[in-house]
């Protein structure tokens, strides 16, 4: 009876062990070191290998080991085949590849337990493969860290040495304007050496109208012995970063007298030029006239280009002189008063009847008729006739057109020139309005020319707190510019 009773809890302690087995969260295997076999294995061993469970009983135990791993388990097991009640403990990391050929890493606990018939070996799988690609994330991304820290620190020290080294001086300012960054040149420019000034309030250093705007602009700049210096400077916000600066400037003092100096010698020479001009002037009207006797039609002709051509160096004359008047501040007063912008523009057209009318050109004047602006007058009507005269010397040849407009804004009038002509290349369109410059296709059209109107016109506009700028393709141009109200 009590045997009966020992069979029958033994069962069910076997039943109850089988489902514990069947329903552990790790796989479980067991092997015979006898055969060298698996003789079972619970559910979650047959999820792991992707193979029914039997498919798996009778396999090797090497397709649980690596190759290195079941070498070292047969000597195990040939150990337990001449020792009984042995009982071995070991823990490894292993990786094993499924039926579907899918690469699994497991934590491998095995121990050996005694059984009736011989001694068998538990291996209790724990799949970490998960946790291992975690892992391999986490060292690749920590690798890529430092190969971008390593990168950085590359660029850093690059920039730090294009920084030191530039011909420019280089300050970098904070939300709260506070000096962070001062290049060498800088030092060499200010007098100041940057541990003597980093961390300090850029306007306790340096005059405030440096970094007021963000056009390249000339300004004065006291060093640290008292000399004051002329630099020309250009402030830009840094990317990033609210109310934070970036100022670049350069000495220019020098370069500034030599330009006083070649304005004062063309002011001169312009000057002394008129005399004899207005004498050839004068000459060739009174040859003209017949005043001294009457002259045949070839020496007409000859004289009529003597005319034209001295015409043509007094306008340079004047240009050069204007220039000069502009770059020294001498006699370039702007004296204002009430004019009609609209009496300005038709004087410029009917000075231009003879070309417009050769040309065939159709011009459209949309200028407000009432439209009045304290101006200086002579100096706009040079703004309008430079801008008016580019526009019909370089319209198509057919179906020529050019639009004369005004746009009034809230605090401003909006003046434009348009054409359908050449249009300026792009890549000059930045040179514009420099002293001297014109466009290659320009050249080709009209070869005559100073290239001094657009940076006088541009100059007399700026002189009236206003501002030009133009937009250009192949067809045709727009020159603005701005005057307030």
């Amino acid at each position: 009876m009590n045997i009966q009773k020992l069979k029958k809890e033994l069962e069910q302690a076997r039943a109850s062990l089988k489902s514990i087995l069947n329903n552990a969260s790790d796989a479980i295997f067991v092997g015979s070191p006898k055969t060298n076999k698996i003789v079972d294995c619970n559910l979650r061993g047959e999820e792991l290998l992707e193979r029914r469970r039997s498919e798996i009983i009778g396999q090797p135990l090497s397709i649980l080991r690596s190759k290195q791993r079941a070498n070292h388990y047969k000597k195990i097991f040939s150990e337990m085949k001449s020792i009984s009640n042995a009982d071995y403990d070991d823990q490894n990391l292993e990786v094993i590849i499924t039926k579907k050929g899918k690469i699994k890493n497991v934590l491998i606990s095995s121990f050996v337990a005694m059984s009736k018939e011989e001694p068998l070996v538990y291996g209790i799988f724990h799949d970490i493969t998960q946790q291992k690609e975690q892992e391999n994330k986490l060292i690749k991304a920590y690798h890529d860290l430092k190969v971008e820290k390593h990168k950085l620190l590359e660029e850093r020290n690059k920039i730090e040495i294009i920084l030191q080294n530039i011909g420019d001086g280089v300050v970098v300012l904070n939300p709260k304007l506070e000096i962070i960054v001062f290049n060498k040149k800088a030092e060499k420019i200010s007098g100041f050496l940057a541990q003597e000034i980093l961390g300090k309030k850029f306007h306790s250093i340096f005059k405030k109208n440096i970094i007021e705007t963000e056009n390249k602009h000339d300004s004065e700049l006291i060093r640290k012995d008292g000399q004051p210096i002329t630099i020309s400077s250009i402030t830009t916000s840094l990317a990033g970063e609210e109310n934070s600066y970036i100022i670049t400037f350069r000495d220019v003092t020098l370069e500034r007298e030599v330009d006083q100096m070649k304005s004062e010698f063309v002011s001169i020479a312009s000057h002394q030029l008129r005399t004899p001009l207005a004498g050839i002037k004068w000459n060739t009207e009174i040859l003209m006239d017949g005043v001294l006797g009457k002259l045949t039609n070839e020496q007409l002709e000859f004289i009529e280009k003597i005319k034209t051509s001295n015409e043509r160096l007094i306008k340079l004359v004047n240009e050069l002189l204007d220039i000069s008047h502009i770059e020294t501040g001498r006699k370039f007063e702007i004296r204002r008063r009430k004019s009609s912008i609209t009496k300005i523009v038709r004087e410029i057209l009917n000075e231009q009847v003879a070309l417009i009318t050769s040309r065939k050109i159709k011009v459209f004047n949309k200028i407000n008729k009432n439209l009045k602006l304290s101006i200086d007058r002579a100096k706009i009507k040079q703004v309008f006739q430079n801008l008016i005269e580019n526009a019909l010397k370089y319209s198509q040849e057919n179906n020529a057109r050019v639009t004369i407009d005004s746009k009034i804004q809230k605090n401003e009038i909006i003046f434009s020139v348009a054409d359908n002509g050449i249009g300026i290349p792009e890549h000059q369109q930045d040179k514009i309005f420099e002293k001297f410059f014109r466009a290659d296709n320009a050249i080709t059209v009209q070869a005559e020319g100073s290239g001094l109107g657009l940076y006088a016109a541009r100059a007399i506009t700026e002189a009236h707190q206003g501002k030009m700028w133009l937009e250009s393709n192949k067809h045709g141009s727009v020159f603005y510019f701005s005057l307030p109200k």
